[in-house]
């Protein structure tokens, strides 16, 4: 029976599933809109503008202060060569005089002032290429070294003596520093020499070219072992042949590079920061960085290779740091180096770092507050469609409840809902229980008067009493109009059904024993609501035409011996129940009924037919299914055998007699009944039926075309050959016969 809802459940679910509907296409129209996806891409754009910005203004700032430190350099270079000429030296050997390497020191000291007043760095520093005060030592240069502790100021108050001689710091009354010393010195092993050596270099292996050409930075380094680390950028002077003989650079202390040149200021983001490092393989090498702010210097562990993930058509890449998590990079390779300088692989990478909750929490903030909106009104709608639907369906169920406690001879009188289709529906009920009413008493009356062997009965939950009808009544031998309980009716209805017929679902033998007759009955329930309803019918008539039917199709008309098809039945049924015995199937062909139709007519060829049934009947004793299959041809199966031979003894037994078989036409002879036999064996040639007929048959022909009246068993080997034959195969064995059984 098919499941059933109320009203109140069917309304909740079908208001439930357009709110639902109604949340969904509103979730799924900002995400068409894409309105997530912009405001993440909004965040993104944001990240990779500062981060673009922050280069280019690195960019200029520092394109602008080398411009300034390649004039100083180019004006420094006439300076010390017009000082060489003046001297009579050479600008390569100004070191070794004294009185012209303390004028150089001069010069330097002014072009050194010049760059602090004009370029945002914290040191300014000229070294020559030998001492002056120990001329012998290879690693000592002369040089002068000027630090400004206030870069944005340009009063040389501030100013501290580095290195150098100590007129330098009396003519700009500056300090010396307390790490004062006159000459530079290179490290034993030659390292952190670089900022001398490869401008130095590049000056030599690429003259002629710009100044600019020549220029190069160092990573950050401790330059005066004071603990200190610095950025310095260094470019060669030259003298009138191009020719280097010291340099002229300027140092960028970390405080104050992080300051000016990674401002945290225009991060739009907490905890965020810059950081410069080199990029090599989509990773951050962290041997060396420039760090912009705490962050930068508590979170990127130095010597690292920190791995970049790039992400698709974000412009950004991913990775994970300890205790900040996942963090989103904006990255720009700056432009340090011109594209035909020397030093152009040593890339400087700005990376702009933040946090991936911080980059989305703008929008993750946007989604949720989205989210539980649509979350809360669902809600609330929800809530609003129970309660109204609560309400409205109330009355209704009053309705449904009184209904439910009415009986079958209950007049019906429904009050009035306010609710005018509700009111109209109740009206036309009461309309049709009236005409319900009348139209049960009229069908009851037809059924009386019909006299047709059927009737009715009802057995209703509210009530003690089962209605029945006349038949019924007359049935069971009951008085009609006798009150029959429910526990009455059980024991009839139980006493009705005591023998169910097989194969035939519903229907059951009665024995009436006070008529002495045999009746047949239908008897057919359903479950109502109220109760259970049944129709009892007797159908006595229709299933002896059943029977008459069957019986035309199971047996043969003239022999009365098994039709094919109940013989292929009643075979089956004896394999099923005795599989593990052996079975013999004999076809057998009448050798002479043509002659016979052909010399004395059909007449005489059927009662030679009805004679060799009656001859094969000779194996019903033994079990034996005999069958007419078609026209001259009959079957015999014999079952339940523990070896063939037994079998054989059988059908050798039958065939003693066969001079006996006779019969005699009109002529006034006796005519022997002759017959051709094929045998095939269960379960050794076949185990089914349809394969034993199949078998035997082809037996039975090969013992009619060798020698008519003789009975052949099957041959598996001859009849595997002969099936070649017939597929045109090709064989080099002599042909075998087909063995004969026992005659």
């Amino acid at each position: 029976m098919k499941k059933t809802w109320t009203l109140r459940r069917q309304l909740n679910i079908l208001l439930a599933l357009i709110v639902i509907f109604q949340s969904l296409a509103l979730v799924f129209a900002l995400f068409i809109s894409r309105v997530y996806f912009m405001l993440d891409a909004e965040a993104v754009r944001l990240l990779n503008n500062t981060t673009e910005t922050r280069a280019e203004t690195f960019d200029t700032s520092v394109g602008q202060m080398i411009a300034g430190l390649a004039d100083e350099s180019k004006q420094l270079s006439t300076r010390m060569t017009d000082l060489a000429q003046q001297t009579g030296s050479t600008p390569q050997a100004i070191y070794r005089d004294d009185i012209a390497y303390n004028e150089s020191a001069q010069i330097a000291s002014d072009a050194l002032v010049s760059i602090l007043k004009q370029d945002r760095v914290t040191g300014a520093f000229f070294i020559l290429n030998g001492s002056n005060a120990e001329k012998a030592n290879g690693q000592a240069h002369s040089a002068v070294y000027i630090r400004n502790t206030t870069p944005d100021s340009e009063e040389t108050a501030n100013y501290s003596l580095e290195i150098g001689p100590t007129a330098v710091a009396k003519s700009y009354g500056m300090a010396t520093s307390i790490r004062w010393d006159l000459d530079m010195k290179e490290n034993e092993d030659g390292s952190q020499f670089d900022f001398y050596e490869k401008p130095f270099w590049a000056g030599t292996a690429y003259k002629g070219s710009e100044i600019e050409r020549f220029g190069y930075w160092t990573k950050p380094i401790d330059l005066l072992k004071d603990n200190q680390q610095v950025v310095c950028y260094t470019l060669p002077v030259l003298d009138q042949d191009g020719n280097p003989y010291g340099v002229l650079g300027v140092e960028i202390d970390m405080p104050y590079f992080s300051q000016y040149y990674l401002p945290d200021s225009d991060l739009l983001y907490h905890n965020s920061f810059y950081v410069i490092a080199g990029m090599h393989d989509q990773a951050l090498d962290l041997n060396w960085f420039i760090p912009g702010g705490v962050l930068a210097k508590t979170y990127l562990k130095s010597g690292e290779q920190l791995p970049m993930k790039a992400l698709k058509d974000e412009g950004i890449s991913e990775t994970t740091l300890n205790d900040l998590g996942a963090m989103y990079s904006s990255m720009r390779e700056l432009k340090v180096y011109s594209e035909n300088s020397p030093f152009v692989d040593e890339n400087w990478t700005l990376a702009c770092f933040v946090p991936s909750q911080v980059l989305m929490e703008n929008s993750q903030s946007v989604r949720e507050k989205l989210f539980a909106s649509i979350a809360i009104t669902t809600l609330l709608a929800f809530s609003g469609v129970f309660v109204l639907v609560y309400f409205f369906t109330r009355k209704i169920s009053r309705l449904s409840e009184y209904v439910s406690g009415l009986s079958p001879y209950d007049e019906i009188q429904f009050k009035p809902t306010g609710m005018r289709e509700i009111d109209d529906l109740t009206s036309a009920v009461e309309l049709f229980n009236q005409s319900l009413v009348t139209a049960s008493q009229t069908t009851s009356k037809i059924l009386e008067l019909s006299l047709l062997p059927i009737g009715g009965y009802e057995v209703h939950d509210s009530s003690r009493n089962v209605i029945l009808t006349d038949f019924l009544y007359w049935l069971l031998h009951i008085e009609p109009g006798i009150p029959v309980s429910k526990e009455e009716w059980k024991a009839c209805l139980n006493r009705l059904r005591a023998n169910p017929m097989e194969d035939h679902a519903n229907i059951y033998r009665y024995d009436d024993e006070q008529r002495e007759t045999q009746l047949w009955l239908r008897i057919i329930e359903a479950k109502q609501p109220s109760g259970v309803v049944g129709v009892i019918q007797d159908v006595s008539t229709e299933i002896e035409e059943n029977r008459r039917l069957v019986n035309e199709l199971d047996y043969d008309a003239l022999t009365h011996l098994y039709s094919r098809t109940a013989l292929k039945r009643e075979v089956n049924r004896k394999l099923r129940e005795k599989p593990d015995k052996i079975g013999a199937m004999i076809f057998m062909d009448l050798d002479n009924l043509k002659y016979i139709n052909d010399s004395f007519g059909h007449e005489v060829g059927d009662r030679l037919i009805v004679r060799a049934g009656e001859i094969f009947r000779y194996f019903e004793p033994f079990g034996g299914i005999i069958s007419r299959i078609s026209g001259d041809e009959f079957a015999v199966y014999l079952h339940d055998f523990d070896h063939p031979d037994q079998v054989r003894d059988i059908i050798r037994e039958f065939h003693d007699q066969k001079e006996s078989f006779c019969l005699r036409t009109p002529d006034g002879e006796s005519r022997r009944i002759r017959f051709s036999s094929g045998i095939a064996w269960y379960p050794q040639d076949a185990d089914n039926v349809t394969e034993l007929l199949k078998l035997s048959d082809f037996a039975m022909y090969e013992a009619k075309n060798t020698e008519k009246g003789r009975l052949f068993e099957f041959n598996r080997e001859y009849y595997e050959q002969t099936l070649g034959e017939h597929k045109g195969e090709s064989t080099d064995s002599t042909e075998e016969e087909p063995s004969p059984c026992i005659c």
